[in-house]
C-alpha cells in the first residue's frame, strides 16, 4: 500500500566499462543523498520505463527518476531566508500537476533539445494519457514558438515535449534555478563515471584543498560538491553544532510508559534539543545529562556553554565564542558559511525563532539555569567506530532516554560508509543499547535517515529487521516512529 503520492526510482546509466565497485558506490551515494528529504520506498529498475510501469502498478501519482550518481547538493538555510530545497520544489510541481515531466531546464530558451532523464519527475497519469512515451531523449521545443510562455525568475519554465513515435506532445516543466543548481551528476550524460571515481569514499582525502583540481574531467558542479564533501569529512570530528538543524516535534510529547522525572538523558552534543527533552519529559535535581560526541570540540563547547552562558542573548555569546575559539574548530552553520561570514541579523532571527518555540526568552532562561545545575557528563565516543565508551556509562533505568540525532546518517558517514556498512554499525549500536538497558527510550534516525522515536531499546532491537524492512539494500526503510523529523 502506498504511503504518499510520490515514489523515487533509481536506475543504472553508467557506461558498461565502469568497474563494479564504482558502479555500486555511485548507486549507494544517490540512494543515500535522496534520503536527506525522502524516506519512502525506492523502486530500482533497469531503466526509466520499467520503473514507471512499476510505480503505476503500485498506485503512485508521481515518480522521480534518478540515475546512479545523481546527488542533491544542498545546504541548510534558516527559515527566515525563505529558501526552498529540491524536495520543496517537487512538492510545488506536484501541487500544480499540469505537466507530463519536469526536470532541469534546457541549456537555452529556444530551439529543440533532448530531455535529460537522470533527474526527472513524471506525472504518471499524464504519462498514461500520452500513451506511455519514451521520455529519455525525447525532444523539447520552446512553448514560445506556439504562443505560450511560462516564466520563472525571468526565464522560461515550460516547454513542449514531443514523442516522435506516438506523435503526442505535452508540457515539460523546469525545476526552479536553485533546485536545478543543486542537482549534481557524478556521471555525465554519456555515462562515463571515471571523472569523480578517484574521489569516492576514503579516496576524497587525496583531493587537494582549494580550487586546483588535478582532473580536468570534473564539471564545475562536481568540483563544487567534492569541495563541500572534503570540507565536511575533514571538519566533522572538529565540528560544533551551536543550533539544532532538526525539529523538536518528536520529543514534544513524552512516550507512553515513561514516568517523570527522567533519571538520565543521553544526547549528542548539539544545540538545545537535550534541554527540550528535559523540559517536555520532566527532570529532577539528580537527573543525569550525559553528552557524547565524536568531536572533542563539540564537548568543549557544551562545557563552555554551561560554564559561561546565563541563557540570555545567545547571539552575543556565540559571537564572543567565534572570536575566542581556535581556528581549527569547525562550526556547522547555515549555507556553508564560516563564523566570519555570518550576519548578525541572521543570528538574531534564529535566536528569536528559538525562544519563540519555548514561549519567550524568560521561560527559556529560567529552564536553562535550572538545567545548568544538573550533573553533566561528557564522553568522547564515535558511535560508528566503537559505541562502547557510551554503552558502559548507561545505567539501568525505566525512565531514561537517548537522542543520537542522525549520527549514522551524515555527509561524513554517507561518503565514507556504504549503506550495508552503516547498517552493520547501526545494528551493533542498537544491540548494545538493548543489552545495556532494554527499557531505554529511543530518539534518533537510523542508517537511512528513517526516524526512530517513542520505542524502548529492547522492543526495537527485537523488531528491527523481523519483517524484512530494515533497508539492508537502501530501498525500503523501516518505520519505527510516530513522528518523522528531517535531519
Amino acid at each position: 500500500m502506498k504511503s504518499c503520492r510520490l515514489v523515487f526510482g533509481i536506475y543504472d546509466a553508467v557506461a558498461a566499462d565502469c568497474d563494479r565497485a564504482t558502479r555500486a558506490r555511485l548507486r549507494d551515494l544517490s540512494l543515500s543523498w535522496a534520503r536527506f528529504g525522502y524516506q519512502g520506498p525506492v523502486i530500482e529498475g533497469t531503466g526509466p520505463r520499467p520503473i514507471l510501469e512499476n510505480a503505476l502498478a503500485l498506485g503512485y501519482d508521481y515518480c522521480l527518476l534518478l540515475s546512479s550518481g545523481t546527488i542533491f547538493d544542498e545546504n541548510w538555510y534558516p527559515a527566515h531566508w525563505g529558501r526552498r530545497d529540491v524536495h520543496g520544489c517537487l512538492d510545488e510541481l506536484m501541487d500544480h500537476g499540469d505537466f507530463l515531466a519536469a526536470g532541469r531546464p534546457p541549456e537555452a530558451a529556444t530551439g529543440s533539445f533532448n530531455i535529460d532523464a537522470r533527474c526527472l519527475l513524471v506525472n504518471l497519469r499524464r504519462y498514461v494519457l500520452c500513451g506511455r512515451p519514451a521520455l529519455e531523449g525525447a525532444r523539447l521545443t520552446s512553448i514560445e514558438t506556439v504562443g505560450s510562455v511560462g516564466e520563472h525568475e525571468g526565464r522560461e519554465s515550460s516547454w513542449s515535449l514531443y514523442d516522435s513515435t506516438s506523435g503526442n506532445s505535452a508540457i515539460y516543466r523546469a525545476f526552479d534555478a536553485a533546485s536545478s543548481l543543486a542537482i549534481v551528476h557524478l556521471v555525465p550524460a554519456h555515462g562515463d563515471g571515471t571523472g569523480a571515481a578517484p574521489y569516492l569514499g576514503r579516496q576524497i582525502e587525496s583531493l587537494p584543498e582549494g580550487e586546483d583540481f588535478p582532473s580536468a574531467r570534473l564539471t564545475a558542479p562536481q568540483r563544487r560538491l567534492l569541495l563541500k564533501i572534503r570540507g565536511q569529512v575533514d571538519g566533522a570530528k572538529r565540528g560544533v553544532f551551536p543550533w539544532n538543524l532538526e525539529a523538536y516535534d518528536d520529543v514534544d510529547v513524552p512516550p507512553r510508559g515513561l514516568s517523570c522525572p527522567l533519571e538520565a538523558v543521553y544526547c549528542v552534543a548539539a544545540g538545545f534539543k537535550p534541554y527540550r527533552i528535559l523540559k517536555t519529559h520532566g527532570f529532577g535535581p539528580d537527573t543525569r545529562v550525559v553528552f557524547f560526541d565524536y568531536s572533542a570540540m563539540a564537548l568543549e563547547f557544551r562545557r563552555r556553554l554551561l560554564r559561561e552562558w546565563d541563557g540570555a542573548n545567545f547571539p552575543a555569546f556565540l559571537q564572543k565564542t567565534f572570536r575566542e575559539t581556535p581556528e581549527e574548530c569547525y562550526f556547522q552553520l547555515w549555507a556553508g558559511l564560516s563564523p566570519s561570514e555570518v550576519a548578525e541579523t541572521d543570528l538574531d532571527q534564529l535566536w528569536k525563532a528559538e525562544i519563540n518555540r519555548w514561549g519567550n526568552e524568560e521561560t527559556f532562561q529560567t529552564h536553562w539555569n535550572l538545567c545548568r545545575s544538573l550533573p553533566h557528563e561528557f564522553i568522547l565516543c564515535d558511535l560508528l567506530e566503537d559505541p562502547r565508551p557510551l554503552l558502559t556509562r548507561i545505567r539501568p533505568s525505566r525512565n531514561a532516554v537517548i537522542w543520537w540525532s542522525n549520527a549514522f546518517f551524515t555527509i561524513y558517514s554517507n561518503w565514507f560508509f556504504t549503506i550495508p556498512e552503516r547498517r552493520e554499525r547501526y545494528l551493533r549500536f542498537i544491540t548494545g543499547l538493548a543489552a545495556s538497558e532494554p527499557d531505554l527510550f529511543l530518539y534518533g534516525a537510523d542508517h537511512v535517515n528513517s526516524g526512530v522515536n517513542s520505542i524502548r531499546a529492547g522492543e526495537y532491537a527485537a523488531r528491527l529487521g523481523s519483517d524484512g524492512s530494515d533497508a539492508s539494500d537502501g530501498l525500503f526503510p523501516a518505520r519505527f516512529h510516530r513522528v518523522q523529523v528531517r535531519s
